[in-house]
């Protein structure tokens, strides 16, 4: 499965690349603006050097920048969701249209995506506070006796394990609430167990489905490294400056075109491979659930 997914998706980006990158388009464009604007709106230093000056107050000052903040990263998340279903409603035509960027726009799919966001991040960050508090009193009391430093152990790794099961349990549930959500008979909250017992069964292909993409975009780092590296070598064993930096000009400009191709193409390749693995395991479900033959009839 993990192959034919990865394969699939691999030929969908090859034949369907410059429509896939406009409807990316806005995605990528506000997530650099963000990460331009951000890190200026949370130059803490600044902000304190004109309190002290008494140019701003202060904790007006901070209250208008994590609003301003926060409402940037929630935008930011909606877009990169929206343009997940729009792969989602191109997978299922065949076309990749640029409107369907902007799939959770439509109505307030957009609010129940936040909301469903909200539970899921309390869920995960209640599951981590109880394990990290537990294992930090085994920690403190381990000073008293090395046994509950064994404990601490066990419980860390009790935690990990947790955190692993619910985040894979939950790691469609956009996906499955936007497909389920014009059906009358499901509710917000259904998303969760549908999820659920859409991801029972098979956990491991979704680890190794991870581990697979984690390795390709590992592999082509290590690349981009040795492309680098050549580079600058042989900008070392040139000895004439002029010459120099206009080779370092032509390389530069080459590794730049081809390292933003590869990181473009590779990220849609990862995005569209996550709506074909829920697509797919969507239909394996839907036909091991269909009675068979002598079922129907009896």
């Amino acid at each position: 499965m993990i192959t034919n997914v990865l394969s699939k998706a691999y030929t969908t980006v090859k034949q369907n690349f410059w429509s896939l990158v406009a409807m990316f388009l806005p995605t990528l464009v506000f997530s650099a603006f963000s990460g331009w604007l951000v890190p200026m709106l949370t130059n803490f230093d600044s902000i304190v050097v004109q309190a002290m000056i008494g140019s701003v107050d202060l904790p007006s000052k901070l209250g208008g920048v994590f609003s301003l903040v926060l409402v940037l990263e929630i935008i930011t998340f909606l877009l990169g969701t929206s343009f997940s279903f729009g792969l989602i409603i191109g997978l299922k035509d065949g076309k990749f249209r640029f409107k369907n960027a902007f799939a959770a726009f439509h109505g307030f799919t957009w609010l129940a995506v936040l909301g469903l966001y909200v539970v899921e991040v309390i869920l995960l960050s209640l599951l981590v506070g109880f394990f990290a508090m537990v294992t930090i009193g085994f920690i403190v009391a381990a000073m008293k006796s090395w046994f509950f430093g064994i404990l601490a152990f066990i419980v860390a790794v009790l935690g990990v394990v947790c955190l692993v099961y619910v985040g894979l349990g939950l790691q469609f549930l956009f996906f499955t609430y936007f497909m389920d959500k014009d059906d009358d008979d499901t509710n917000f909250f259904d998303a969760f167990v549908t999820n659920w017992k859409l991801i029972k069964g098979y956990r491991w292909q979704l680890i190794g489905f991870i581990l697979m993409q984690f390795l390709i975009g590992l592999v082509l780092m290590v690349i981009a490294g040795l492309i680098s590296g050549i580079i600058f070598a042989i900008l070392a064993v040139m000895s004439n400056p002029g010459l120099r930096l206009v080779v370092a000009a032509i390389l530069g400009l080459i590794a730049v075109v081809i390292f933003l191709g590869a990181y473009v193409f590779y990220g849609l390749w990862s995005a569209v491979a996550n709506a074909q693995f829920f697509l797919d395991l969507r239909d394996r479900k839907a036909t091991t659930s269909q009675p068979t033959a002598e079922e129907s009839q009896d």
